[in-house]
């Protein structure tokens, strides 16, 4: 997996990690790492989800913590990471 985001990474203009997924395929240690390691690869923006403590999202220039305006207690976390996507994508549209 990893030889494979190392292969398309430099051709990602927007990206949107989980950092648990981030931590353990990458080893990173924080979400600046994850940040860092996009940003080299090429990435000018990147969304990382943190789960139920929000997203950082960086650009080139700047970095913003966001946090979820409630904490709600899910019944079922499937698809939460493809429903931030396709919101985050489509608000940037």
């Amino acid at each position: 997996a990893r030889k494979a985001i190392e292969a398309f990474a430099p051709n990602v203009t927007i990206a949107l990690p989980t950092f648990d997924d981030e931590r353990l395929l990458h080893g990173d240690t924080s979400p600046d790492a994850t940040i860092g390691r996009w940003q080299r690869a090429g990435c000018s923006e990147i969304a990382v989800k943190l789960g139920a403590e929000g997203a950082v999202i960086a650009d080139q220039v700047t970095q913003t913590a966001v946090a979820p305006p409630a904490v709600l207690q899910p019944r079922d976390t499937t698809g939460a990471g493809d429903s931030f996507n396709a919101a985050y994508l489509a608000a940037r549209l």
